[in-house]
């Protein structure tokens, strides 16, 4: 199988797009990342974890997930990388067939992803997509988020809680932008609200 999805991560308090692609095939069974240098094997090393503690039963393939190139360089800061972790996470469940998504290459989705099994989620609006995809017409998109950030956008939204639903424990936590703070490093530029147990 596949498959590709549309990854948006922060610079500053504006923000920029990545194209995530995978497939799976036979061969020695395994997840390899390309595309991040040694920062993919941190990842690849969670999802591991991840995979492992929520019981997840995987088809003995080989899993690879390909990052396209970043903006610019100086973009490839791990808090920036950190965000495209739920996308990779999706595409990379979505290819073993444990989630019920079929076509992903119409789906934006940006997210943390911590260890403990939460999940950070940013609420993008219409004018983020619209300045970081450069098209008119959004609605020929969908977003993977949580269900509360359909009241922030027009573009249909695919329920994190319905595809983790009776399959993973994670939980959601919403992340708004903050108009006083600027994201320098330390995702300033964000501020966490209450999270939700899907």
């Amino acid at each position: 199988m596949d498959t590709r999805i549309t990854a948006l991560y922060p610079i500053g308090c504006s923000w920029a797009r990545t194209n995530i692609f995978g497939y799976a095939s036979k061969g020695i069974p395994g997840l390899e990342i390309v595309g991040l240098g040694k920062n993919g094997k941190t990842i690849k090393e969670k999802f591991i974890f991840i995979t492992r503690r929520e019981k997840l039963r995987l088809p003995l393939k080989r899993y690879v997930i390909c990052i396209e190139e970043f903006s610019t360089e100086k973009d490839i800061m791990l808090s920036n990388l950190r965000w495209i972790e739920l996308p990779m996470l999706v595409l990379f469940w979505s290819m073993a067939g444990l989630l019920p998504i079929g076509r992903l290459d119409d789906c934006l989705a940006a997210g943390k992803i911590q260890v403990d099994g939460m999940i950070d989620c940013p609420i993008i609006t219409d004018d983020v997509v619209h300045k970081t995809l450069g098209v008119q017409n959004i609605s020929e998109w969908k977003m993977i988020a949580p269900d509360a950030v359909s009241e922030n956008t027009s573009i249909p939204v695919i329920s994190l809680e319905d595809i983790f639903r009776e399959r993973v424990s994670l939980s959601v936590q919403l992340v708004p932008p903050s108009e006083k703070n600027r994201f320098i490093k330390e995702d300033r530029c964000f501020k966490a609200v209450p999270s939700r147990v899907i």
